[in-house]
C-alpha cells in the first residue's frame, strides 16, 4: 500500500461532463418552452376549445335494455331447454341410458353395423405400425 504521504491524493474524475449536463438542461428547457408556447397559441386562436368538451351534448346512444324480471327469464329459458332435450327428434336421455344399459356387454358395439370401420392410426395398431400395407413388416 502505498504511503498517503509521498503522493497528493488523486479524486476520480467525473464520468459526465459539466458542459454535457448543462447542455441537456439547455435542450429540455427549450423544448419546454416551445411546447407551453404552443399549447397557449393554440389557445389563443381557438379559445372555446378548453371548454368544448364539457359543453358537448350527451349522446343519443339508447339506454340497455336490462331484465326486468330476471326470475320469470331463467325459468322460461329453462322450460325451453327441458322441452328441447325431452320432445322432438331428439331422443330424451332417460330413454336412451335405458337403450344403452339394455344391451348389456354390447353397449359401446357400433350402432349401425353396415358403416365401415375406421381404420386405426399407425400408434394404436397391435405391432406398433411396424407392418407394411403388403403384410411383409418390411
Amino acid at each position: 500500500m502505498a504511503d498517503p504521504g509521498t503522493k497528493a491524493a488523486r479524486h476520480e474524475e467525473a464520468g459526465v461532463p459539466l458542459k454535457v449536463v448543462g447542455l441537456g438542461m439547455l435542450a429540455f428547457f427549450l423544448i419546454l418552452a416551445i411546447g407551453v408556447g404552443f399549447a397557449g397559441l393554440l389557445m389563443w386562436i381557438h379559445p372555446e376549445a378548453p371548454h368544448a368538451a364539457i359543453e358537448t351534448p350527451p349522446s343519443l346512444a339508447t339506454e340497455p335494455h336490462l331484465q326486468l324480471n330476471t326470475r320469470t327469464d331463467m325459468e322460461a329459458l329453462r322450460r325451453l331447454q327441458t322441452q328441447q332435450i325431452t320432445t322432438g327428434a331428439t331422443l330424451p336421455i332417460n330413454e336412451a341410458m335405458n337403450r344403452i344399459a339394455a344391451r348389456g356387454n354390447g353397449a359401446y358395439d357400433r350402432l349401425d353395423p353396415a358403416l365401415p370401420e375406421a381404420p386405426l392410426p399407425p400408434a394404436s395398431q397391435p405391432d406398433g405400425g411396424a407392418s407394411l400395407p403388403n403384410g411383409s413388416g418390411r
